[in-house]
């Protein structure tokens, strides 16, 4: 480059003239490799003192330095032109083609060419090669043999630069995967002819991220203290590096749900008491809300911190009429939906969902109903069913389901022991956090296993998540 060196800093010049004052120049001068990168400035004299300060020396790798420089130009919303001046001789890149290539894609530049060569010109395969990485980007490339020509190709460059469309659509292919799209540009007539980029590479939809929260219930269910030494995960089967591993601190919001049936009249003062001491136990941080249900689901208070709302509704109530069950668990669910952090779910009922003369439903809502507005709201359930005539499976799939518990006591004075319990248990879960091997953003259930090398220990949690839509 040393012989034409004089004439391309001189019509360097041309070009500066004929782009706006408001574009902005990079300066990266290459041998083996990028040397000293001058801005991007919109400062002419800077630009053209770094043009001068250019020492010719040492070999050539056109390949490494158009990677190199396409990545330099690679973030920002400007649009981006890099123009290669070099005598066409790569003989020392270490990257090949394909990878150069990529880099122009990945980086969305135009790049034009300006073939300096020697007496003879640019040899046929350093032309070849350069058209070729032009023709992928949308640019053109020159290959001047004399002074004067160099001068036009630097003003077809800037006059090119500025005459540009830019055209847009959405495409029917949404899958964010990262894979490259062709386009092909067409303008109707033979006349005509479209210089534009080859395609574009689609964006790539962030990393699916897992977060679950769980605890380990040992014998006598007791919830137990674990670490994450102590825990293995797998999603469908495969396993998952645990990046979070953290108590579950955050404030709980409850629904309180206890059932007023007539059924409940001989514990009714038992379930006052109980209900009582459980909105004592509570963390003055947490949130309540109450429902009372029998012939139907009815909402005493929306979740609050203010605790007299349900006492005074507790010191309230009286039993009689149906079991509106599935109405009450439905209408607690939909209470939460909006609800940010831990959502819980705590119901209290002596029997099923049935009328006042147990002929038929107590509920509008269907089980199906209520399973649909579980998995929408990701709360946590736990039930309590008093004496022998509750629906055992139905509460058991509830909280198996959502990451409870269930309890079963015979009558209504270990009611209190078991608030408690769910208290307890509360106040010792854990929040695991992952990013997941699948990266497909398909909407779909992943069945997420915590397994402990304790032996006896139950884990409970949701038992998966849905992945999100594309």
């Amino acid at each position: 480059m040393k012989i034409r060196a004089s004439a391309v800093r001189a019509t360097a010049v041309r070009l500066l003239a004929a782009i706006a004052a408001d574009d902005q120049v990079v300066v990266a001068p290459f041998s083996r490799s990028v040397t000293t990168v001058t801005g991007p400035t919109t400062d002419r004299a800077t630009v053209l003192d770094a043009i001068a300060a250019i020492r010719h020396q040492g070999g050539t790798a056109i390949l490494d330095a158009v990677g190199e420089t396409a990545t330099l130009l690679a973030n920002g919303t400007r649009r981006r032109a890099l123009v290669l001046i070099t005598d066409g001789y790569d003989e020392n890149s270490e990257s090949n083609f394909d990878v150069a290539i990529e880099k122009l894609k990945a980086s969305g530049v135009t790049l034009y060419v300006i073939g300096v060569g020697g007496i003879a010109g640019v040899s046929y395969n350093g032309e070849t090669l350069l058209k070729r990485l032009c023709e992928q980007t949308g640019g053109r490339a020159w290959f001047p043999r004399d002074d004067q020509q160099l001068g036009r190709a630097y003003d077809a460059i800037a006059g090119e630069v500025h005459q540009k469309y830019l055209l847009t659509y959405t495409p029917r292919n949404q899958l964010r995967d990262g894979n490259w799209r062709s386009i092909d540009v067409k303008i109707p007539g033979t006349e005509y002819r479209v210089r534009a980029r080859k395609g574009y590479t689609a964006p790539v939809a962030p990393p699916v991220r897992a977060s679950l929260e769980f605890s380990g219930v040992g014998p006598g269910q007791v919830p137990l203290s674990l670490t994450r030494e102590d825990l293995t995960i797998l999603e469908d089967g495969v396993p998952q590096s645990v990046d979070v591993f953290q108590e579950a601190v955050l404030p709980v919001t409850f629904m309180l749900a206890l059932d007023s049936s007539g059924s409940m009249k001989r514990s009714a003062e038992q379930a006052r008491e109980a209900a009582r001491e459980f909105i004592a136990a509570m963390r003055p941080e947490d949130q309540v809300g109450m429902i009372l249900f029998s012939d139907k689901s009815n909402l005493v208070h929306v979740p609050t911190e203010k605790r007299e709302y349900s006492l005074k509704a507790i010191d309230g109530y009286v039993a009689a009429g149906g079991t509106a069950l599935y109405d009450a668990l439905y209408d607690s669910l939909a209470q939460l939906a909006t609800v940010q952090g831990r959502r819980v779910v705590v119901v209290v009922t002596d029997g099923r969902d049935e009328n006042a003369t147990s002929t038929g439903p107590g509920s509008l809502q269907k089980w199906d109903e209520v399973l649909q507005k579980l998995e929408q709201t990701e709360a946590t359930v736990y039930a309590v069913g008093v004496g022998n005539q509750v629906d055992r499976t139905r509460l058991q799939q509830l909280a198996r389901k959502s990451g409870g518990a269930a309890y079963f006591p015979t009558t209504a004075s270990s009611l209190a022991a078991d608030y408690h319990k769910i208290l307890d248990e509360l106040r010792r879960r854990y929040i695991i956090g992952y990013e997941s091997t699948n990266h497909t953003r398909d909407g779909r259930w992943r069945a997420v296993e915590i397994r402990t090398r304790e032996k006896g220990v139950e884990i409970r949690s949701r038992g998966g998540y849905y992945a999100p839509p594309q």
